[in-house]
Protein backbone atom coordinates (compact mmCIF):
# COMPACT_ATOMS: atom_id res chain seq x y z
CA UNK A 1 0.00 0.00 0.00
CA UNK A 2 1.66 3.37 -1.13
CA UNK A 3 0.65 6.35 1.47
CA UNK A 4 1.40 9.57 0.93
CA UNK A 5 2.28 12.38 3.61
CA UNK A 6 2.06 15.92 3.30
CA UNK A 7 3.88 18.14 5.53
CA UNK A 8 4.03 21.98 5.81
CA UNK A 9 7.37 24.23 6.15
CA UNK A 10 7.09 26.89 9.05
CA UNK A 11 6.82 29.14 6.21
CA UNK A 12 3.38 28.15 4.41
CA UNK A 13 1.34 27.03 7.72
CA UNK A 14 -1.14 28.92 8.22
CA UNK A 15 -1.69 30.75 11.63
CA UNK A 16 -3.44 28.82 13.98
CA UNK A 17 -7.30 30.94 14.86
CA UNK A 18 -8.48 30.83 18.18
CA UNK A 19 -11.88 32.45 19.76
CA UNK A 20 -11.83 34.59 22.97
CA UNK A 21 -14.77 35.10 25.21
CA UNK A 22 -13.42 38.02 27.35
CA UNK A 23 -15.61 39.19 31.04
CA UNK A 24 -16.45 42.77 31.81
CA UNK A 25 -14.41 42.69 34.75
CA UNK A 26 -11.17 40.99 33.22
CA UNK A 27 -10.44 37.41 32.22
CA UNK A 28 -11.22 35.20 29.34
CA UNK A 29 -11.48 31.92 27.97
CA UNK A 30 -9.53 30.97 24.81
CA UNK A 31 -9.99 27.88 22.09
CA UNK A 32 -8.87 26.74 19.25
CA UNK A 33 -11.51 27.77 16.24
CA UNK A 34 -11.28 25.28 13.15
CA UNK A 35 -10.04 26.70 9.70
CA UNK A 36 -13.42 25.51 8.57
CA UNK A 37 -15.74 27.36 11.07
CA UNK A 38 -17.55 29.81 9.44
CA UNK A 39 -17.95 32.24 12.30
CA UNK A 40 -16.01 33.73 15.04
CA UNK A 41 -17.64 33.56 18.23
CA UNK A 42 -15.43 35.68 20.15
CA UNK A 43 -16.96 38.48 22.71
CA UNK A 44 -16.18 40.84 25.34
CA UNK A 45 -17.87 42.38 28.15
CA UNK A 46 -19.86 38.90 29.16
CA UNK A 47 -21.21 38.38 32.42
CA UNK A 48 -19.94 35.21 34.43
CA UNK A 49 -23.77 33.84 32.85
CA UNK A 50 -23.56 35.20 29.60
CA UNK A 51 -20.05 33.06 29.19
CA UNK A 52 -21.47 30.06 30.54
CA UNK A 53 -23.83 29.79 28.50
CA UNK A 54 -21.71 31.27 25.48
CA UNK A 55 -19.86 28.25 26.36
CA UNK A 56 -22.43 25.58 26.06
CA UNK A 57 -24.43 26.73 23.13
CA UNK A 58 -21.07 27.12 21.14
CA UNK A 59 -20.87 25.02 17.59
CA UNK A 60 -18.68 25.81 14.75
CA UNK A 61 -20.00 25.30 11.98
CA UNK A 62 -19.68 24.73 7.97
CA UNK A 63 -22.16 24.72 5.54
CA UNK A 64 -22.66 23.74 2.35
CA UNK A 65 -25.84 25.10 -0.14
CA UNK A 66 -28.07 22.16 -1.19
CA UNK A 67 -29.39 22.40 -4.84
CA UNK A 68 -32.42 23.89 -5.56
CA UNK A 69 -34.96 21.90 -7.14
CA UNK A 70 -38.81 22.15 -7.10
CA UNK A 71 -40.60 19.84 -4.71
CA UNK A 72 -44.02 19.40 -4.26
CA UNK A 73 -44.68 20.13 -0.74
CA UNK A 74 -48.40 19.06 0.54
CA UNK A 75 -50.62 21.44 2.35
CA UNK A 76 -50.33 21.11 5.76
CA UNK A 77 -46.33 21.81 4.75
CA UNK A 78 -46.22 24.53 2.16
CA UNK A 79 -49.20 26.14 4.38
CA UNK A 80 -51.49 26.86 1.57
CA UNK A 81 -54.78 25.77 0.91
CA UNK A 82 -53.85 23.03 -1.06
CA UNK A 83 -50.31 21.27 -1.70
CA UNK A 84 -47.56 23.32 -3.93
CA UNK A 85 -44.39 23.39 -5.44
CA UNK A 86 -41.50 25.44 -4.22
CA UNK A 87 -37.80 25.23 -4.85
CA UNK A 88 -36.35 23.64 -1.88
CA UNK A 89 -32.66 23.31 -1.02
CA UNK A 90 -31.75 19.73 -1.54
CA UNK A 91 -28.97 17.59 0.15
CA UNK A 92 -27.84 20.90 1.99
CA UNK A 93 -24.68 19.81 4.08
CA UNK A 94 -22.79 21.01 7.59
CA UNK A 95 -19.78 20.43 9.57
CA UNK A 96 -20.44 21.23 13.41
CA UNK A 97 -18.62 20.77 16.17
CA UNK A 98 -19.58 21.40 19.81
CA UNK A 99 -16.71 21.57 22.20
CA UNK A 100 -18.53 22.25 25.31
CA UNK A 101 -21.33 19.50 24.68
CA UNK A 102 -22.70 17.32 27.10
CA UNK A 103 -22.38 14.57 24.53
CA UNK A 104 -18.55 13.57 24.23
CA UNK A 105 -19.44 12.12 20.83
CA UNK A 106 -20.69 15.88 20.43
CA UNK A 107 -17.41 17.14 20.97
CA UNK A 108 -15.71 16.13 17.62
CA UNK A 109 -16.53 17.35 14.25
CA UNK A 110 -19.39 15.71 12.82
CA UNK A 111 -21.67 15.78 9.46
CA UNK A 112 -25.46 16.30 9.04
CA UNK A 113 -26.98 16.33 5.79
CA UNK A 114 -30.26 17.73 4.90
CA UNK A 115 -32.19 15.82 2.45
CA UNK A 116 -35.05 18.87 2.65
CA UNK A 117 -35.27 21.13 5.18
CA UNK A 118 -36.29 19.62 8.63
CA UNK A 119 -35.27 16.26 7.44
CA UNK A 120 -32.19 15.32 8.39
CA UNK A 121 -28.81 12.87 8.77
CA UNK A 122 -27.49 13.86 11.87
CA UNK A 123 -24.37 13.55 13.43
CA UNK A 124 -22.21 11.53 10.81
CA UNK A 125 -18.41 10.74 11.49
CA UNK A 126 -16.58 9.97 8.12
CA UNK A 127 -17.38 6.62 8.04
CA UNK A 128 -21.12 7.20 8.51
CA UNK A 129 -20.87 10.29 5.86
CA UNK A 130 -18.79 7.98 3.35
CA UNK A 131 -22.08 5.12 3.96
CA UNK A 132 -24.24 8.05 2.87
CA UNK A 133 -22.42 8.99 0.05
CA UNK A 134 -22.56 5.33 -1.17
CA UNK A 135 -26.18 5.19 -0.90
CA UNK A 136 -26.76 8.62 -3.31
CA UNK A 137 -24.39 7.21 -5.80
CA UNK A 138 -26.25 4.21 -5.55
CA UNK A 139 -29.65 5.46 -6.16
CA UNK A 140 -28.28 7.88 -8.43
CA UNK A 141 -27.50 4.92 -10.81
CA UNK A 142 -31.25 3.75 -10.38
CA UNK A 143 -32.34 6.45 -11.18
CA UNK A 144 -30.67 6.82 -14.43
CA UNK A 145 -32.35 3.63 -15.05
CA UNK A 146 -35.36 5.21 -14.11
CA UNK A 147 -34.81 8.10 -16.99
CA UNK A 148 -34.06 5.76 -19.46
CA UNK A 149 -37.11 3.45 -18.89
CA UNK A 150 -38.96 6.47 -19.12
CA UNK A 151 -37.34 8.23 -21.93
CA UNK A 152 -38.58 4.58 -23.51
CA UNK A 153 -41.90 4.10 -22.27
CA UNK A 154 -42.52 8.19 -24.09
CA UNK A 155 -41.20 6.83 -26.88
CA UNK A 156 -43.65 3.28 -27.01
CA UNK A 157 -46.70 5.56 -25.81
CA UNK A 158 -46.04 7.95 -28.90
CA UNK A 159 -45.70 5.05 -31.43
CA UNK A 160 -49.11 4.12 -29.76
CA UNK A 161 -50.75 7.33 -30.72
Amino acid sequence: MNSVSHSVSGAEQPSARTWALGLAGGGQVTGPLPAWADDDPSATGLTPEQLRMRLVDMTHWHAVDGTALDVFLPAQVSGEDTGAVHPEPVLAAAIHLDPYAEDPGHRVPLATVAVLEDCVIADLDPGGLADVIAKLRAQVDRLDQVHADLVQARTEWRAAQ
